[in-house]
């Protein structure tokens, strides 16, 4: 299925009825999934259009949501670990405290998940802060995208 927003639409091999396809975003290509989750799949395909269109904004908002829930576990806890040596021995590293500012800028976006036509989800790779584990934003309110928590996954 070709899209006239999101391009090219591939039916997933694994869930019923789900499309995957990508999107272009600031010189990158994001990868797209789009599960009708028993709603009718062109309101899906609506809903993962109106994101697309206004992902600038909706990413925006969701860096700010990832710094104002995870900033402090960093800071608290991340930034600072033992890291092995060839040796067999052990070196504490200890990396600055971040800014919210400095935060938002290391998370990288990588994918936009829709369900149905009211929850998404933003993958952002976490920019080493997270040992390598995938920070998620997600929203259950729709286009408004206003009800959305930020979790670490992985």
């Amino acid at each position: 299925m070709n899209d006239e927003v999101l391009g090219k639409l591939l039916p997933d091999e694994r869930i019923a009825g789900a499309l995957n396809g990508s999107a272009l975003y600031r010189g990158k290509t994001l990868t797209l999934h789009v599960e009708p989750d028993g709603e009718d799949l062109a309101l899906a395909i609506a809903f993962a259009r109106a994101l697309v269109g206004s992902l600038e904004e909706i990413d925006q908002r969701a860096r700010e949501r990832a710094a104002t829930e995870l900033l402090d576990t960093y800071n608290g806890n991340w930034r600072e670990f033992q890291k092995a040596e060839g040796d067999g021995t052990f070196v504490t590293v200890s990396n600055p405290p971040l800014t919210s500012s400095e935060f938002i800028a290391r998370i990288e976006l990588e994918s936009l998940e829709v369900t149905g036509n009211e929850i998404c989800s933003l993958g952002y790779a976490d920019g080493g802060l997270f040992a390598g584990h995938s920070i998620f934003v997600e929203s259950f309110d729709g286009e408004a995208f206003s009800d959305f928590h930020a979790s670490l996954v992985g």
